[in-house]
Formats: structure tokens, sequence, C-alpha cells
């Protein structure tokens, strides 16, 4: 569980990051990275490669609000961002 949530701090920082100067915020590659990493943690057997494949689900994972919450912004005209955001 500590893994998962430092991975989803991780995958914020770093989705925040990418979605807001550098690249457009789509999720697409990172909703896959997070589905992947799920899928491979059903095969694997042993608690180091579940423990990668656990922080790289959390980070894919958690690389996407920041680019839905950007989605958003652009969308919503300004006066209606303070209300309709979550």
């Amino acid at each position: 569980m500590g893994l998962y949530g430092a991975g989803s701090l991780i995958g914020a920082y770093i989705g925040g990051w990418l979605s807001t100067d550098r690249f457009p915020a789509h999720s697409e590659g990172r909703l896959i990275v997070t589905g992947l990493s799920f899928i491979a943690m059903g095969q694997v057997d042993r608690h180091l490669p579940f423990a990668i494949l656990t922080m790289a689900a959390a980070i894919g994972n958690g690389s996407v609000f920041p680019a839905v919450n950007t989605s958003i912004a652009r969308i919503l005209p300004p006066e209606n961002r303070a209300r309709d955001m979550p």
C-alpha cells in the first residue's frame, strides 16, 4: 500500500509537469501503462517484480489526474471553473 501511495504522488507530480507545459494533456498512453502494469501484476509470483509493477501502475494512474484536470480547465469557460472543477 505504501508503494502505491508513493507511486501516486510521483505520478501526479510527473503528470502535472507533462500535461501543463510540455505535451498535450492526453492520457491514453498513461492509461495503457497502468492497464498493462495491472495485467502483469496478476502474472508474477515474486515480491520484487510485484513491487516494481505496483509502483509502475501507481505512477501511471497518478499521472492521469493532472491531465484530466488540465483538459477540463481548457474546456470550461473561465467564469465556470471555480464552480465546475473537482
